[in-house]
């Protein structure tokens, strides 16, 4: 696997592309990256393209060269903020990015191609709502909900002939549950790569006491979902 990025002062820098960083918006991690080299590996040319959680904006810009017209959200204002200013310093003009929840903004769309890293870690009952760095990682109580409904909505999301998303699935939610998800849905779920992520910095606000004592990493598949 490629090693193509590393972090400057406040600058992020992979392959071609420089991305602006910003505190109130979660850098690109080893999971982002994971992802970005499966779409320049596995992915070929989309007419429609979809980032649910764009983030500081690197899967959109890695996605906009593959997708003749690309979206993105995320529930973070700043992170909207951040995608399009930096899909800007990277002359890139065919990516609309909107706020919202998953697909909210453009929930009468279909896509060929979705990709999106999610939320899943299972929060502590204190946790500060307001935080929306902690929300970046707030998957509810669970761990799944905003898995789960995203998975949910991707066969009226996806279109019907070629559609197919790409996503992260921690592991110690239950890889078994996100298959049957996927299949009571008659969708194909494929296990692109695993590997271990360190708990790190998130730990602040997970609920290690609880059902998912994980210790200090756990494992991460990257699944495609396909029509």
């Amino acid at each position: 696997m490629s090693n193509n990025k590393k972090i400057i002062h406040k600058y992020c820098e992979y392959g071609a592309y420089v991305l602006e960083l910003s505190p109130e918006v979660i850098s690109p991690g080893g999971d982002t990256e994971k992802i970005c080299n499966i779409i320049e590996g596995r992915c070929s040319k989309s007419r429609v393209g979809m980032v649910v959680g764009c983030g500081a904006g690197l899967i959109p810009l890695v996605l906009s060269g593959l997708c003749e017209v690309l979206y993105a959200t995320d529930i973070n204002p700043h992170a909207v903020e951040l995608t399009r200013s930096n899909l800007a310093k990277n002359n890139v003009s065919n990516c609309e990015v909107a706020q919202g929840d998953l697909f909210g903004p453009f929930s009468e769309m279909q896509f060929d191609l979705i990709v999106a890293n999610l939320p899943q870690m299972p929060v502590a009952l204190d946790q500060e709502q307001n935080n929306l760095i902690a929300l970046a990682h707030d998957g509810g109580k669970s761990g799944r909900e905003v898995l789960d409904k995203f998975i949910v909505n991707l066969p009226k999301k996806l279109t019907s002939k070629r559609g197919k998303a790409i996503f992260s699935n921690f592991d110690y939610l239950g890889l078994n549950q996100t298959a049957e998800l996927l299949d009571s849905l008659s969708l194909k779920g494929t296990v692109l790569e695993q590997y271990k992520h360190k708990l790190g910095e998130v730990s602040y606000h997970v609920n290690l006491l609880g059902e998912h004592n994980f210790g200090s990493e756990f494992s991460v598949s990257i699944i495609e979902a396909s029509v």
